[in-house]
């Protein structure tokens, strides 16, 4: 599409029929009855500076995922790129999320809930938000900047083994755990700054993989089945 142009799903159904969709922003943020089947395509939103993908309202939305992938890929330097996922009430709904390129801001609003999540080849700033929740693997970009925050980043993967990467950004806000029967494997050392930082692991396995772990504090208190491998890491 060209500069400027939303795709907004109001009522009734759109399918991908698995092709691949492009636009500069998704919209479908209502209470009317709408289905949204996304396919195995590539959907790649192109806008900057404003609200570039929004299903903020899960009232009366069916998001089929499947095995599709959201692609940010604005590589300019203005403005705030926002995503708002689905609230919690849909669980694990949302598609894979890559964003490939830019110098500008990204911002996560409140409610998000996505799979995979993959920053490699941005090298902007991951700005402030409330928390965000990843159903996947977790990739930061190297050379981009995480601006601390209190938002908790949630790792909810109920099953598989989900491999976080932080390729030596410091990741600065706490990071919990919580999903049941769900694996997260560290690719490489994992720092979240050495001062009001807390990893909670709540539920599931968190496995360091024989590397280091830098945090604030570490917390796992509770009678839920967890495991914590530490390995040879410090």
């Amino acid at each position: 599409g060209a500069t400027g142009r939303t795709l907004t799903l109001t009522a009734g159904t759109l399918n991908a029929n698995n092709f691949n969709v492009t636009c500069d922003i998704f919209s479908s943020s209502n209470s009317n009855t709408r289905t949204l089947t996304m396919g195995s395509g590539t959907w790649t939103l192109t806008g900057s500076n404003a609200t570039i993908w929004t299903t903020a309202t899960g009232t009366n939305l069916t998001l089929n995922r499947n095995t599709a992938t959201v692609v940010c890929n604005y590589s300019g330097s203005t403005g705030t790129r926002v995503i708002t996922g689905v609230p919690s009430s849909l669980g694990d709904v949302m598609p894979n999320l890559s964003i490939t390129a830019g110098t500008d801001t990204i911002v996560f609003s409140s409610g998000n809930y996505f799979k995979n999540i993959d920053f490699t080849g941005f090298t902007g700033t991951y700005g402030t938000n409330t928390g965000i929740t990843c159903f996947g693997g977790f990739t930061l970009g190297t050379g981009m900047t995480v601006t601390g925050s209190t938002g908790v980043m949630t790792f909810a993967a109920t099953s598989g083994t989900n491999v976080i990467r932080s390729n030596s950004v410091v990741f600065d806000r706490p990071i919990t755990f919580n999903g049941v029967g769900g694996t997260w494997q560290l690719f490489d050392n994992l720092d979240i700054s050495t001062t009001a930082r807390t990893i909670t692991l709540t539920n599931g396995t968190f496995d360091a993989n024989n590397k280091n772990v830098t945090m604030g504090l570490f917390s796992s208190s509770n009678s839920n089945v967890r495991t914590l491998t530490m390995g040879s890491g410090t």
